[in-house]
Formats: structure tokens, sequence, C-alpha cells
């Protein structure tokens, strides 16, 4: 263990929400980054925006995954970030409606990526999103 950050970061950076791991500190600091990267883009890009290597709709370099949005807004909503959370479930209710249920989506303009008909994006539509 080296202690150095790898990069770039990804969404999944932000999981420590999710998983009770973050502390008080790390949730202020998470949230302001989930705020960042969704500035100009569909929250929340696999990828971090502002690496090189960024593809806003490569597999896992930058397209939006609905399951990774799910464990973020549920950790940012336990850690009192209620109004973040509901934003990027408004957001993902929209790239639902906009493109259907797709595996992944294109981080700026919302496009359908993979597979159609998605299992765990059809899944999280009805549960999460309230869609039938």
């Amino acid at each position: 263990m080296t202690g150095r950050a790898l990069r770039p970061a990804t969404s999944a950076s932000f999981l420590g929400l999710w998983s009770g791991a973050a502390s008080p500190s790390q949730v202020q600091r998470l949230a302001a980054h989930v705020e960042g990267w969704a500035r100009g883009w569909h929250p929340v890009p696999s990828s971090d925006p502002e690496a090189a290597s960024f593809d806003p709709r490569g597999f896992w370099r930058g397209s939006v995954w609905v399951n990774v949005n799910w464990m973020i807004a549920q950790g940012l909503g336990e850690h009192g970030e209620g109004a973040l959370a509901q934003r990027m479930a408004a957001d993902s209710r929209a790239l639902l409606q906009g493109a259907g249920m797709r595996e992944h989506f294109h981080a700026r303009s919302g496009e359908g990526l993979g597979a159609t008909d998605f299992s765990w994006t059809a899944a999280l539509a009805r549960w999460w999103l309230g869609m039938e």
C-alpha cells in the first residue's frame, strides 16, 4: 500500500457514502465532488470529467450508470444530502424517459448506450424512480 490515490478518480470513489464508510468531513467533500462532476454532465459520470482518459460514452470511462447513481444517491440521502440525492434521481429519471432502459448513458447527451431493455436499469426505474 502506497497511500497514493489511483487516477483517474471514478464513480466508485463515491461509494463510501453508500457503504457507510465515509466520515462526516468526507461526506461533505464527496458531495462537493458529485456536484462538480455534474456541472455540464449527467451525474454521475463513471470517470473524472477532467481526466485525459475521460470518454462520455465510454464503457466505465465516463458514461453514466443508473445502478451506480442509485448507490451514490442512497448514500447522499442517508448522510443528510437529500436535495442532491433527489436531483440525481430526477436526472436518472430523465435519462430513462429520454433513452429507455439502457445499460448506460452518454454523460453529456443522455443517449442510451450498450444493451437495450437492461434488467437492473428497469428494476431501479420501478423501485427507486417510481416509473412503471
